[in-house]
């Protein structure tokens, strides 16, 4: 999943509506990816691929626990760093505008809330109209705004 996950990361769509805009390296990717597994190993992170019914994958949706003093990348600690979950949606590029995200939302949400503590949290660029709606349509509701790394963010929360 590490190459895939990293080819989709490249996409131009993607890099824009991404909290970190800017470009990385394959190596850098792997060397993230390395310690999303081993924090999924610990619990505190939840992956989940979404694929059609060839295996084919079309997306991930990752769950991650917010640790209070944890930095979740490099950006550093969020300042609202609170616990609960961050939540995190990447489409593959051929599998978006069909309705995939809201339903891989739903469906995650009920197997990650068994070990995943709330409240669920999305970081959203203000400008990135597809994941307002698709959270805000999951039932995750406007709390605020939150800077990282020199972006404004809208926070969506669902208890």
């Amino acid at each position: 999943d590490c190459e895939i996950t990293y080819a989709w990361s490249q996409d131009p769509a993607t890099r824009a509506a991404s909290i970190r805009p800017d470009t990385f390296t394959l190596e850098q990717h792997r060397e993230w990816f390395a310690r999303k597994m081993v924090e999924m190993a610990d619990g505190k992170v939840r992956w989940y691929v979404l694929e059609e019914a060839a295996r084919i994958p079309l997306g991930v949706i990752r769950y991650e626990r917010v640790l209070v003093g944890r930095p979740l990348w490099t950006g550093g600690p969020s300042p609202a760093a609170d616990g609960g979950t961050e939540v995190s949606i990447t489409i593959a590029p051929m599998a978006r505008g069909i309705g995939l995200a809201p339903l891989a939302l739903y469906r995650s949400e009920s197997h990650a809330r068994k070990t995943m503590p709330g409240p669920f949290i999305a970081l959203i660029r203000p400008e990135n109209g597809a994941s307002i709606v698709v959270f805000g349509r999951a039932g995750y509701v406007r709390v605020g705004e939150e800077e990282r790394m020199g972006v404004k963010l809208l926070r969506l929360e669902k208890p």
